[in-house]
C-alpha cells in the first residue's frame, strides 16, 4: 500500500488538470478562505456588541455550544436541496460559515469582557469615544481570545470541507468520494492524507500567526512585518492557483438551460459516473456543451433537476419511478412500477411530466437492486433464492446492510419483510450496492447486502446474487431522466442511441473495468463511444 501511495503522489498526472492535487487543494483552499471571512465578518461584530450589552455570559456559552452541536453534514443537504442554494460549493461555502461562527463568536465575547474594566474606565475619564476604546483599549485585550477563536474555527472548517464532495463540490474530498465509488483504496487514503496534512499545516501557520497576535507592543513593528510576509506570500500563491481553482468550481447559471454547459448529475458510484460520462461525451461530440458534477443521493438530485440546477442525471425506470410515487403521492401510495417496461415507463411519464421533468427512451441494459450474500454463506445454508435465505431468518435473523434509504424504500427493508415474511435483526446505513456494503459482507458484518445486478465485480470478491424468485424488484432499466427545459429533438436524438447501443452485458464489462481494474470512468466511456463511431 505504502508504494502504491508514492507512486499515485510521484505520478504527473495526479498533478495536472482539473481533477490534479493544485486545483483540488485550491478548491478547498477558497471554499474554507470565503466560508471564513463569512464567519468573521458576522461573528466578531456580534461577539463585540454581545461583550458590551450582554451580561450573561452561560447565555453566550450556550449558544456557542449549541451551533457547534448541529451537524455540519445535515446543513449541508438542506442548503443543497434548496433550490436558491442548490448543489455544489456554494452549498457547502455556506454551511462551513455557519460551522465557524460559534466559536468566533465566543472568543470575541469573551475577549470584549476581559478589557480590565478601570482600563475602561480611565480612558472613558481621558475622553476617548467609544471607538476609540474599542480600537485602542478593548481590542488589545481581545485580540489574543479572538487569534484563538479564529484559529480553531479555520483548523475545523480546513478538515469539515472535504464535505462539500457529497454534494457536488470540490476540494480535497473529491478523492475520499470517487475512492469509495471507484472502491480505490490508494485514491481513499490519498485524499484523507491530504486533507489532513493542509489541517496540519493550517494549524501550524496560524498557531504562529497567533503567537505574533500577542506580542508586546513593542514587538508589533516586527510582527506586522511578519503577517506582512504571511499576506504577500498567500497573495502570490492565490494569483497562482485561484484562477484555475475558481473556473472550475464555478458551475453554470442553470444546469438546464441552453446557453452554458448542461449539468448531467452522476451518484457516488461506478455505474453511475460512467453512464453520466457517456451522456456528457456523447452531447460534446455534437457540438453541445456538457459537463459531469457528482452527487450524493436520489434526494439530493431530484430536486436538484426539477429546479434545474442540474439538466440531465442517468437514473433507473423502476427505482426512480416509485421515488416519485411516494414524493407526489405519498408514502403509502401503492407501488405503479412493474415488471413491464412499457407500463412503467407510461408510469414515469405520467409522474414526471407535471414535475418539469421528461424520461426519455429506456435502454435495454438493466441493472436492478439484488441481494447478495457470501459464497461461503450461500454454500453453509444451502441458499440459491431469497425464499430459502427468508426461511433460514426465521431460526437466524439476519443484519442486512444498504444505503441509508433502504429502510423506507418498498424494495429493499420494507419488501424483504413484507413479500418474504425475512426476519431482521438490524440495519446497518452503508452505501448502494458500493464498497462499504460489500467490504462489510466480507468481513462479516452484514449477513445481506443490497448490491446491483449488473455489478461486474461480485465474483472476484466472493459475493453472489440470490434469486428473487417473488420477484420484490420491478424493472431497472437505465434510463435519462431530464429537464424538460433541455428535453431538445437534439439531446433526445443523442441520448436514445446512447441508450440504445448500451446491453446488460455491456453494461457489466463496463462496470468492472472501473470496479476491478481501476480504471477511470471518463476513459472508459470514452473508449466505448469511440469504438461505436460516437466520437
Amino acid at each position: 500500500m505504502i508504494g502504491q501511495l508514492l507512486a499515485w503522489f510521484t505520478d504527473a498526472a495526479n498533478w495536472t488538470g482539473p481533477n490534479g492535487i493544485p486545483v483540488r487543494l485550491a478548491q478547498h483552499l477558497v471554499m474554507s478562505f470565503f466560508a471564513m471571512v463569512i464567519a468573521i465578518v458576522i461573528a466578531v461584530p456580534l461577539g463585540v456588541w454581545l461583550g458590551h450589552s450582554a451580561h450573561k455570559p452561560g447565555l453566550i456559552l450556550n449558544l456557542g455550544n449549541v451551533g457547534r452541536a448541529i451537524p455540519t453534514f445535515a446543513v449541508l443537504v438542506i442548503l443543497a436541496s434548496w433550490a436558491p442554494v442548490g448543489v455544489g460549493d456554494l452549498a457547502a461555502i455556506i454551511a462551513l460559515a455557519l460551522f465557524a461562527i460559534p466559536p468566533i463568536l465566543v472568543a470575541s465575547y469573551d475577549g470584549i469582557r476581559s478589557a480590565d474594566a478601570d482600563v475602561v474606565d480611565a480612558a472613558r475619564g481621558m475622553g476617548f469615544t467609544g471607538g476609540q476604546i474599542l480600537r485602542q483599549v478593548e481590542m488589545p485585550y481581545a485580540t489574543p481570545h479572538l487569534a484563538s477563536g479564529i484559529r480553531s474555527a479555520t483548523v475545523q472548517v480546513v478538515a469539515t470541507a472535504s464535505l462539500a464532495a457529497l454534494v457536488g463540490g470540490g476540494g480535497l474530498g473529491r478523492y475520499v468520494v470517487d475512492g469509495f465509488a471507484r472502491q480505490d483504496a490508494v485514491l481513499i487514503i490519498a485524499g484523507a492524507l491530504l486533507t489532513a496534512l493542509l489541517a496540519v499545516v493550517t494549524d501550524l501557520v496560524l498557531r504562529r500567526g497567533q503567537v505574533l497576535a500577542t506580542l508586546p507592543a513593542l514587538r508589533v513593528r516586527e510582527a506586522s512585518q511578519a503577517v506582512g510576509i504571511g499576506v504577500g506570500l498567500l497573495i502570490v500563491f492565490g494569483l497562482m492557483v485561484a484562477p484555475s481553482a475558481l473556473a472550475s468550481m464555478r458551475g453554470p447559471s442553470s444546469g438546464a438551460s441552453l446557453d452554458g454547459p448542461m449539468v448531467i448529475a452522476a451518484y457516488s458510484f461506478g455505474e453511475s459516473k460512467i453512464m453520466a460520462e457517456l451522456y456528457a461525451q456523447a452531447l460534446e461530440a455534437k457540438g453541445i456543451d456538457a459537463q459531469v458534477q457528482e452527487l450524493s443521493s436520489r434526494e439530493v438530485v431530484e430536486p436538484a433537476l426539477e429546479d434545474g440546477d442540474v439538466g440531465i442525471v442517468p437514473e433507473y425506470l423502476g427505482t426512480v419511478t416509485e421515488f416519485l410515487n411516494k414524493k407526489v403521492n405519498g408514502p403509502d401510495a401503492a407501488a405503479v412500477a412493474s415488471g413491464d417496461v412499457t407500463a412503467t415507463s407510461q408510469a414515469l411519464a405520467t409522474l414526471a411530466t407535471p414535475r418539469g421533468l421528461t424520461a426519455f427512451t429506456p435502454s435495454p441494459a438493466a441493472d436492478q437492486n439484488a441481494f447478495a450474500v457470501t459464497a461461503a454463506f450461500a454454500q453453509a445454508h444451502g441458499l440459491k433464492t431469497v425464499s430459502d435465505l427468508a426461511a433460514y431468518s426465521q431460526q437466524n435473523p439476519l443484519v442486512l446492510g444498504g444505503p441509508p434509504e433502504c429502510p423506507t424504500r418498498p424494495f429493499c427493508q420494507p419488501g424483504l419483510v413484507s413479500v418474504y415474511g425475512m426476519k431482521l435483526a438490524q440495519f446497518v446505513p452503508l452505501d448502494a450496492g458500493g464498497p462499504l456494503t460489500k467490504q462489510s459482507l466480507t468481513q462479516g458484518k452484514t449477513d445481506l447486502g443490497l448490491v446491483f445486478s449488473s455489478d461486474g465485480g461480485l465474483g472476484e470478491q466472493g459475493l453472489v446474487v440470490l434469486d428473487d424468485d417473488k420477484r420484490l424488484q420491478t424493472v431497472d432499466n437505465l434510463v435519462p431522466l431530464v429537464n424538460s427545459g433541455i428535453a431538445t429533438p437534439k439531446v433526445r436524438e443523442i441520448l436514445d442511441a446512447v441508450s440504445a447501443a448500451l446491453t446488460t452485458d455491456l453494461l457489466v464489462s463496463l462496470n468492472k473495468q472501473v470496479d476491478i481494474d481501476r480504471k477511470d470512468p471518463a476513459e472508459v466511456a470514452r473508449q466505448f463511444l469511440a469504438d461505436r463511431g460516437f466520437l
